[in-house]
């Protein structure tokens, strides 16, 4: 005979119907430390977007020198430590926001 099935557990009381988090553990938001920036990309229909924690004026320099360039890749770094390279022809308009903490999630 095999293992019991997991509706006559559940009725045994072994186990739980719904996921059982420790206390503590679920959090109403998440901060995200870093300036956002938002790249329009040609012939996509979403943007891109990604926090960073360089330093904005490096990174404004960098993006800018880039463009100026028109050719290559942008490569950026997130506040995860994902690699970004996007190609510089493909870029319609860049957005970067303040250096601010900016709150994701439920929140008061």
């Amino acid at each position: 005979m095999g293992p019991p099935a997991f509706g006559d557990r559940l009725q045994e009381g072994k186990v739980s119907a719904w996921p059982v988090r420790p206390a503590g553990t679920l959090k109403a938001h998440t901060k995200i430390e870093g300036m956002e920036i938002i790249f329009g990309l040609r012939q996509a229909p979403r943007e891109l977007n990604l926090h960073s924690k360089d330093d904005p004026a490096q990174t404004k320099a960098a993006i800018a020198a880039a463009l100026e360039q028109g050719s290559g890749l942008i490569d950026l770094t997130d506040h995860n430590g994902k690699t970004y390279l996007i190609p510089v022809p493909m870029v319609a308009y860049v957005q970067i926001g303040s250096d601010q903490t900016s709150r994701v999630g439920f929140g008061s």
